[in-house]
């Protein structure tokens, strides 16, 4: 397996660099309009067809793979981290909020990683408590997912409760977790710029936070405090969800798509205002959509991922196709024309292969690959 990135590359986070090779950003070389194979370490340890998950941050990817010995290791690509590979220990789950990463290990301990200021020195320590709580150390017991939101980070463990871990930037310190009350158990979740998505055990969407630009799908603008089940997906059998910056998106267990939120360079896959030529008043495209609407793609969907104002999906034949914002190449189509449909990605440039995962996240996705 290989993996391939497009978009942002300011911080040489899509470079593939010899090793030992120090490069500093370069943000006059900072797109990459096709998907191109991705840095990843070489060593004996390393089972190369053992790719865990993949953590997209604003100026590295974290990618984490298995050992031939089964423990998982956390390799971060870009960030000035060329010249030496920087890598996690022992990462069961990770996630990524600001410039810090959250992981929990097999010593079921949950630990901080500030990545963003310096990453010559990979500052690992155990989760910093607020001392105006009980000093103690963060148990991860049987956490399943860890999910990095603006400010904050959401666990969800082995028995569907999903709990949230608010970080204190004055006190450069996170709190205890605290449980987020829902009568329903949580199977996953995702989060945008400032409002989040989760399905619950029986395939229901719910959402929370602000929804200025109609993300949460409830018919209006209005915020919400706390999970509420988007009332249109009601009977949907959601399976999949992906919260973009600004926007959002489901695919039932049909493969079908839904999106909802904002559509302003296009990333709902309807035509917007901007691309089109014309006023937002215009009835033939959209600006923002406050009630999820079903795209329509003649292949069965897999998989939906989104970026900040980007969307891509994968489709049961192993194409894929994006569309959204394009500045910086991420919807790897060749160039940095945005796209209010969607359109096939070009992968002609690379090693013939079937796309089976992938991955989007602010200015750039990301692509699993196996030949």
């Amino acid at each position: 397996m290989d993996l391939l990135g497009c978009g942002f590359n300011g911080f040489n986070q899509l470079e593939d660099v010899t090793a030992g090779q120090k490069i500093l950003p370069d943000f006059t070389k900072a797109k990459r309009v096709l998907p191109i194979k991705l840095n990843l370490p070489k060593a004996e340890c390393l089972d190369p067809d053992k790719i865990e998950d993949v953590c997209i941050a604003w100026s590295s990817i974290f990618v984490i793979l298995e050992e031939k010995t089964g423990n998982q290791t956390s390799y971060c690509i870009g960030n000035n981290c060329a010249g030496e590979v920087m890598k996690i220990i022992d990462a069961k789950h990770i996630a990524i909020s600001s410039d810090y990463l959250v992981y929990n290990n097999c010593n079921e301990e949950l630990r901080l990683v500030n990545y963003g200021k310096n990453m010559s020195v990979l500052q690992d320590k155990s989760l910093p408590i607020d001392k105006s709580m009980k000093d103690e150390k963060i148990k991860s017991i049987n956490i399943k997912q860890i999910i990095g939101g603006e400010k904050c980070f959401y666990l969800i463990d082995d028995s569907g409760a999903l709990q949230k871990i608010d970080w204190n930037k004055l006190n450069e310190c996170l709190t205890i977790p605290h449980i987020i009350p829902l009568s329903q158990t949580v199977s996953h979740i995702s989060c945008g710029k400032e409002h989040n998505l989760l399905i619950t055990s029986t395939n229901q969407v719910f959402s929370w936070g602000l929804s200025s630009r109609g993300q949460l799908g409830n018919g209006d603008i209005e915020e919400i405090k706390y999970p509420k089940a988007v009332e249109a997906l009601a009977g949907l059998n959601i399976k999949r969800i992906s919260a973009g910056g600004w926007h959002s998106t489901a695919v039932t267990n049909d493969g079908d798509l839904y999106v909802w939120g904002w559509n302003e360079s296009g990333q709902l896959g309807l035509p917007c205002p901007a691309l089109q030529g014309q006023d937002k008043s215009s009835t033939d495209s959209v600006a923002i959509l406050t009630i999820p609407q079903y795209i329509e793609i003649d292949e069965t969907i897999t998989k939906v991922s989104c970026g900040s104002r980007h969307t891509c999906i994968l489709l049961e034949n192993g194409n894929v196709m994006s569309c959204g914002w394009n500045k910086y190449g991420q919807l790897g189509l060749g160039d940095v024309q945005s796209r209010d449909n969607f359109t096939k990605v070009d992968f002609s440039s690379c090693t013939p292969g079937r796309i089976t995962d992938i991955f989007c996240s602010n200015w750039n996705s990301v692509f699993l690959i196996k030949a």
